[in-house]
């Protein structure tokens, strides 16, 4: 395979519950069939929600050294050596109505910052995550209390856990009403509310490392499972879901393949860029 005689020149995934199996785990066969096309020179990039941190270990076994979008397009880093290379930073002031519409709402607030998650507290479920994604998590009480005493820094992305799936709908239309263009406030899994600045969406992280590359968008491939992939598709001449995305992610895909259970998207960019 010779990235200069294939169509696509650029491949960017998700990873939660797209490329990584049910278990956050990668498995052997997806490694080998990223690291060829890796090596082939057609650009293999990383398009996540997780921070830097929370993706290195998958990246250490690929061998990636490309530039990566982390924290669903609010930085752009190189993906083992980790240089920032660009980052749009949530405003303080959007921080602090983020996190109290999350506590209105009975959510639990996850503030993304300097390559950790900070949590008034660590719950069962913060814990999970960590464990899962290799994150740091950190404990720092009252969180409009450490964020005052940050002023010089702001947070990457906020996310409010939510109890369950079912207070969703009311915590996205009252944060869409609340801020209405101020902020990008998306859905990644079941339970996750995502607000970013306005700049910082996986499609925008993506066209910014295309552009740097001079590559069209018929020339990008890209695979994702949940609604914070939509602008990633926009931005892709071709696109893969996995049979378990969500239904209007299916829907905007370009093809289905099998679930993340079976490898299906690794699978399917096997077929097209011909890894035996």
């Amino acid at each position: 395979m010779d990235a200069n005689m294939h169509k696509y020149k650029l491949v960017a995934f998700d990873l939660d519950e797209t490329l990584l199996r049910p278990d956050s785990s990668l498995s052997e066969y997806a490694v080998d069939v990223l690291r060829a096309i890796d090596k082939s020179g057609v650009k293999v990039v990383p398009c996540t929600g997780r921070p830097h941190a929370g993706t290195l270990s998958h990246l250490r076994r690929i061998g990636l050294d490309t530039p990566g979008v982390f924290c669903n397009g609010a930085q752009l880093r190189t993906s083992l050596s980790g240089k920032i290379m660009d980052e749009c930073p949530l405003p303080l002031d959007d921080a602090r109505a983020v996190i109290r519409i999350g506590l209105e709402m009975e959510g639990h607030p996850r503030v993304y910052m300097d390559d950790r998650v900070y949590v008034s507290h660590i719950t069962e479920e913060d814990k999970g995550y960590a464990k899962r994604t290799g994150s740091v998590m950190e404990a720092v009480g009252d969180l409009f209390a450490f964020l005052s005493k940050t002023p010089n820094k702001a947070p990457l992305k906020i996310i409010n856990l939510m109890p369950n799936a079912e207070s969703i709908p009311a915590i996205f239309e009252k944060s869409s009403r609340f801020f209405k263009e101020k902020v990008y406030v998306t859905q990644s899994l079941p339970t996750f509310i995502e607000y970013m600045h306005t700049g910082a969406t996986k499609g925008k992280g993506l066209k910014k490392l295309a552009d740097r590359w001079g590559f069209s968008k018929e020339e990008i491939l890209v695979a994702g499972d949940h609604f914070n992939d939509l602008t990633m598709f926009a931005e892709a001449g071709f696109s893969i879901a996995p049979q378990n995305a969500q239904a209007p992610v299916r829907e905007a895909a370009s093809c289905v393949c099998l679930g993340n259970a079976e490898d299906g998207v690794v699978k399917k960019l096997a077929e097209i860029f011909e890894v035996s």
